[in-house]
This record gives structure tokens, sequence and C-alpha cells, in this order.
């Protein structure tokens, strides 16, 4: 890994072995991640917000958005269980989460399991409402 610096403005990351590739982009106000992926379930949903949560840890993000392009939905039990775990490390955080092509039932459930755990989120279908919600009050 590479050290990110303020006038840092992209940043990619494909570790070796992953079936998904995470880009970075470090904007004014945030960090834009975007998530590529043919395949999904706990495993790989874990371990790339793992990576995320290293990045935004490394240069102490308060706004994150994630603009998923996955193929495949995450089943509702590994929905519930990651939703769960980020609220936990990413309490200090808001989470903005474009997603367009998860069932809106889906992102709902997402939603509410993160949110009734304290994560300050939101899912969209659009990437200009995502960073509008994300950037009110700033």
């Amino acid at each position: 890994m590479f050290p990110v610096t303020s006038h840092a403005t992209c940043l990619d990351h494909a570790p070796a072995i992953t079936p998904y590739r995470l880009t970075y982009k470090l904007r004014p106000e945030y960090l834009y991640v975007h998530c590529q992926s043919d395949a999904m379930n706990y495993v790989i949903a874990r371990q790339y917000w793992n990576e995320i949560i290293v990045m935004s840890t490394r240069i102490r993000c308060k706004r994150l958005l994630v603009d998923k392009d996955t193929l495949v939905e995450s089943s509702m039990v590994d929905a519930f269980r990651i939703a769960s775990e980020i609220a936990v490390e990413f309490k200090s955080v808001k989470i903005a989460v474009c997603d367009r092509r998860t069932p809106l039932e889906s992102i709902e459930f997402d939603d509410l399991v993160a949110t009734n755990r304290g994560l300050n989120t939101r899912s969209f279908r659009d990437l200009a409402t995502a960073e509008a919600w994300l950037l009110e009050g700033v």
C-alpha cells in the first residue's frame, strides 16, 4: 500500500487475489470508492469493506461515497451480517452508497439494519443524489 496525501486525487487498489476491484478517489469533502465485482457473498463483501475501512482510517475520512457495481447481490443473511459489522466499524463516518443493481427491498433492509445499529448511512440509486445527501451540512 502507498501513503495517501491531501493532494492525492486517484488511488487504484486491487490486491492480486480478489474477485473485486476497488478504485479510490480523494475528493475535497469525501472519499469516493468504486467497487466492481461479478461475484458476491459474505467473504467477498467483508474483504472489500475491510479494505475500505483501512483506507478510510488511514486518511481520517469523515464522509464516504461507495459506488457499488456488483452483478450479484448478497443474501439477506450476508447483508444483515455485513451491515451489522460495518455499523460498529464506521461509527464516526457518514456513508452514502450508490447501488443501481440491487433490488430496492434489499437496499432498504441494509439501510434499516445499519441505521438501527447507529450507522449514519443511506443508499441511493444514482450518484448525484447520494453525493447531495453526503454533502448536506458541509
